[in-house]
């Protein structure tokens, strides 16, 4: 299975971190697994545009890899209101036959995680503050995020793969 690259609304940081997320999560599943890294190493060196239908058909033939595993970023918010703080994700994953271009299954997951709230008198400002002010400078924020995201994907893949 090829790690294929991330599409939808997300940050090329956000992208490297959501891809090396999948591939932790769904390589149990797969004998061989071509990660984001290594695909990357190959359509700089030979050239390819995975974009291109064609070029991906080509990729696929010449890695012997017959399968994608296509993450869409639907949702990637963060928000940030004096008190109060808000991260979501949404995402939805296809693996796909990559001669045919065929989905063979297909899911979506979100998530959000906030802090902070609606403060009810002056303590409560102080510390809903701090707490927003803290959720939104934690750098680990998103990516934790992401495995919990991924992790719940990972499992639907794996009830999918016992009937499959």
């Amino acid at each position: 299975v090829i790690i294929l690259p991330v599409k939808g609304t997300a940050l090329k940081k956000h992208v490297l971190i959501i891809e090396d997320v999948f591939t932790r999560h769904f390589q149990i599943y797969f004998n061989r697994i071509i990660s984001p890294s290594t695909r990357r190493h190959i359509v700089k060196k030979r050239a390819y545009n995975l974009t291109s239908l064609r070029e991906l058909k080509h990729f696929s033939r010449s890695t012997d890899c017959d399968y994608g595993l296509l993450a869409n970023v639907k949702n990637l918010n963060y928000s940030y209101a004096i008190a109060y703080a808000l991260r979501s994700f949404e995402v939805s994953l296809q693996l796909i036959k990559l001669d045919g271009n065929s989905i063979i299954w297909q899911e979506s997951h979100s998530g959000i995680r906030s802090a902070g709230g609606l403060p009810t008198g002056p303590f409560g400002l102080v510390m809903h503050i701090n707490s927003a002010n803290h959720f939104m400078n934690d750098a680990d924020g998103f990516e934790a995020l992401f495995e919990d995201v991924v992790r719940q994907l990972s499992k639907r893949f794996f009830y999918f793969k016992k009937t499959f």
